[in-house]
C-alpha cells in the first residue's frame, strides 16, 4: 500500500511539474510576441542580443545601409618631395609643409601619411609634427589650411634651427586615400 501511495505522489508531482513548465513556456512565448519597440530602452540592445542572420537590409536606416554598402571612388595619390643632386628640393611648396591632393574637390581624404624614401633622408633632425586632412592656402602669409577643404592631406614638418630649407622634405613621399564625398 505504501508503494502505491508513493507512486501516486511521484506521478502526481511529475504531471504537476510538466503542467507548470507547459504553462510557463506558453506564457513566455506569448510575452515575447507582445514586446514592442516602445518597451525597449534606447541603446540597450547590443550585437550580442541579436541572433545571427535575423537582421535584414530592410531593418537598417538609409544611413546605416549606405555605410555598410561600401565606399565609392576609392583612390590613393602620392606626391614625392625629392632632393635633387643640385641640393634643391623638388616638389616642395612651402619648406615646412608637404601636401598631396585628391583628384577633385568632390572627394574627401579619409587617411594620409608619409614615407621616407631612403635611409639617409632627414638625418638633420627634421620630423613630421602633424598629419591631417586639408588643402593649403598658399596665398596667405604665412600659408594656412583652407577652411572646409578636406580633399587632400597636409603634413607639417619641424625644421631644426640652422637647417636650410633645401633639406626639408628631401626624399619624402606624402600620400592620401580619398573616396567620393557623397
Amino acid at each position: 500500500m505504501q508503494f502505491k501511495k508513493l507512486l501516486n505522489n511521484r506521478v502526481t508531482a511529475v504531471i504537476g511539474g510538466a503542467a507548470v513548465v507547459a504553462i510557463l513556456g506558453s506564457s513566455a512565448g506569448y510575452a515575447a510576441g507582445q514586446i514592442g519597440s516602445e518597451d525597449i530602452q534606447n541603446d540597450s540592445i547590443r550585437g550580442i542580443d541579436v541572433m545571427d542572420g535575423t537582421l535584414k537590409t530592410k531593418d537598417l536606416s538609409d544611413g546605416a545601409y549606405s555605410a555598410f554598402h561600401g565606399l565609392s571612388g576609392y583612390e590613393v595619390n602620392t606626391y614625392d618631395y625629392i632632393k635633387g643632386v643640385d641640393g634643391n628640393v623638388y616638389g616642395a611648396g612651402d619648406a615646412a609643409i608637404a601636401t598631396v591632393a585628391c583628384t577633385s574637390q568632390s572627394k574627401v581624404a579619409v587617411s594620409g601619411g608619409y614615407q621616407i624614401l631612403n635611409s639617409e633622408a632627414m638625418t638633420d633632425g627634421t620630423t613630421v609634427l602633424s598629419s591631417f586632412p586639408g588643402r593649403m592656402d598658399w596665398s596667405a602669409n604665412p600659408p594656412a589650411p583652407l577652411p572646409n577643404r578636406n580633399d587632400g592631406w597636409i603634413l607639417q614638418l619641424n625644421v631644426p634651427d640652422g637647417t636650410s630649407d633645401t633639406h626639408i622634405g628631401r626624399d619624402l613621399r606624402a600620400w592620401v586615400i580619398c573616396v567620393d564625398a557623397n
